[in-house]
């Protein structure tokens, strides 16, 4: 009988336990997400990187465009969006809150890339036998 008692005793004070541990941790963050598309065609961009400036939390987009980024502290945060061949976009003022989902949709316009320079590496073997390598600068123009 005393065993029983101190079974139940020990079991209620792990359910409460339980209880005040996921209270304290539940609730202390929010999320971004919403869906990257390109602005002319409305169609969605896969492989989109999303940063949080000022840190190193962030995403891509899926194959549909969508992205999600978890477990952010409550604030004001901005979020920069780049992806080759597409002009990248800086939003400010993102507001996050506890518990909340933060629905931020971007659209991307298309951009030419522009080729700066092209370093042409050559390797040739020296007269006394160590590989030397010559790099040669040349300007790419297209």
């Amino acid at each position: 009988m005393k065993v029983m008692r101190i079974i139940r005793a020990f079991c209620v004070i792990l359910a409460l336990t339980l209880v005040i541990f996921d209270v304290a941790i539940a609730g202390t963050t929010g999320k971004i997400s919403g869906v990257v598309i390109d602005k002319a065609t409305q169609e969605p961009l896969p492989g989109v990187n999303l940063v949080i400036e000022g840190t190193q939390i962030g995403t891509a987009t899926d194959i549909k465009g969508q992205y999600s980024i978890l477990n952010m502290p409550p604030g004001v945060y901005t979020l920069n969006v780049s992806m080759m061949g597409y002009t990248g976009m800086r939003i400010e003022n993102i507001r996050v809150s506890i518990d909340l989902t933060t629905n931020q949709n971007v659209a991307l316009e298309e951009t030419v890339l522009e080729a700066a320079e092209t370093v042409t590496v050559v390797a040739a073997f020296g007269a006394a036998g160590h590989d030397i390598v010559f790099v040669e600068r040349k300007l790419a123009r297209y």
